[in-house]
């Protein structure tokens, strides 16, 4: 399946999940990218991140780039 066809993911969370699929060198571009193109804080970005890798509807939505968080989160702790 195509990531976003037949979505249920809200607009939000498909764009925060189009941002995790960039690639960034640096940080602070990230975040700066977080707040013009999302209105969010960092803060409430990751945290709405880390609920969005645990949802049945983004591994539905893009199965490898949720796999791929999952296992950064997973090798972090």
């Amino acid at each position: 399946m195509e990531a976003g066809r037949g979505s249920t993911l809200s607009a939000q969370d498909e764009s925060i999940l189009a941002l995790e699929r960039r690639l960034w060198r640096r940080v602070a571009t990230k975040e700066e990218a977080i707040r013009s193109t999302l209105g969010l804080s960092p803060e409430v970005y990751y945290a709405r991140l880390s609920a969005l890798i645990d949802s049945d509807e983004a591994v539905a939505y893009d199965p490898l780039l949720v796999q791929r968080l999952q296992r950064r989160v997973a090798s972090a702790s």
